[in-house]
């Protein structure tokens, strides 16, 4: 078999200090940390059947500082402002330099390959937020935020440079290469409602009530080598809402899950063949009654109205990729010993 391995150490450190001034509260610190990667990966190239591997390390550190501030100026009312830095670390199989070479007859062809010298992307996040604690139990919050992010992670196609530094002995030159890169700076930002709430001050059996319900809204932007883009994987809507109900032993909750549609995977040669993922909505439906301390009966509806998104392109008359999920019902009986 093919060699595939990988070794990440980090190193930390982080040092904090907090002020509180009547309801006034600001809490600063900053973290430093040293990461070293090793990794082999494996070489398969019909071509070069006596080389079948490929190795290569890597290191970064970086400091990350951040002031959260927090003002309550009466009881149940609470103003959050934080500003923080953060790092989004690669996935450990994207560093694994596992190459693959499809040779093309006549021709050049594409390598495949990790990136051991993948970075994570870097970000300023700035929040800001407002909550009201109800009586006798819940919350209501609106938040906006803001992320910054430099070194943003994205797999793109480029070509294999020429020259003995090419990443493959100088092999391979003209070549498509797809790889994971730190490609270029993005932004995210948007705003979120929350509510919560037990309704405890009604008459029973409705005491047992409570409600929920949030909403996101996000909007990005990157730019890269190819030019500005909408982030892959980022979904611009999110909305959930339900309620449950608790009385003698008997629990119910119903809810409504909602993600729009987003963008899944950036063709940089022709953005008209991007992938797109339908908006998701799906409900669900929870029974459980606690027979006795040790047992209980319960009842699990999940996706009761069969919702199945598709994947398609930006002509959504164009489906790249249609899944039938199916509506999942599981009865049973749980017990503690």
């Amino acid at each position: 078999s093919l060699p595939n391995d990988i070794t990440e150490e980090v190193t930390s450190a982080y040092v904090m200090g907090t002020a509180k001034y009547e309801r006034l509260t600001v809490l600063a610190g900053v973290r430093a940390e040293e990461t070293a990667v090793g990794s082999v990966g494996g070489l398969t190239d019909t071509r070069n059947p006596g080389t079948n591997s490929l190795s290569s390390n890597g290191e970064y550190r970086k400091f990350f500082p951040s002031v959260h501030v927090k003002y309550e100026p009466r009881n149940r009312i609470i103003f959050r402002g934080n500003w923080s830095t953060s790092i989004g670390r690669p996935e450990l199989g994207d560093l694994v330099p596992t190459t693959t070479v499809n040779n093309i007859s006549g021709g050049l062809g594409t390598v495949r390959t990790g990136n051991p010298d993948l970075e994570p992307y870097y970000s300023n996040n700035w929040d800001v937020g407002v909550e009201y604690y109800l009586e006798p139990a819940g919350i209501i919050s609106v938040n906006g935020f803001r992320k910054d992010i430099s070194d943003y992670i994205a797999t793109f196609t480029t070509l294999v440079p020429t020259g003995v530094d090419n990443g493959f002995g100088g092999q391979y030159a003209g070549y498509d290469l797809i790889t994971t890169t730190n490609s270029g700076d993005a932004q995210v930002q948007g705003f979120e409602i929350n509510y919560q709430q037990q309704l405890t001050m009604l008459p029973k059996p409705f005491s047992g009530l409570a409600l929920f319900g949030n909403y996101t809204k996000l909007k990005t932007s990157g730019k890269f080598f190819f030019g500005s883009s909408q982030l892959a994987l980022f979904v611009p809507e999110t909305f959930n809402a339900g309620g449950s109900f608790n009385w003698r032993g008997l629990q119910f909750r119903a809810s409504y899950n909602y993600k729009s549609s987003f963008l899944n995977t950036v063709n940089s040669n022709n953005p008209l063949l991007s992938v797109y993922f339908q908006g998701d909505p799906t409900v669900d439906l929870n029974v459980h009654y606690k027979i006795n301390s040790r047992f209980t009966i319960f009842a699990d509806y999940v996706n009761i109205f069969n919702k199945a998104p598709s994947w398609y392109t930006i002509d959504r008359s164009r489906t790249h990729l249609a899944e039938v999920y199916g509506a999942r019902l599981t009865v049973g009986v749980s017990g503690r010993f």
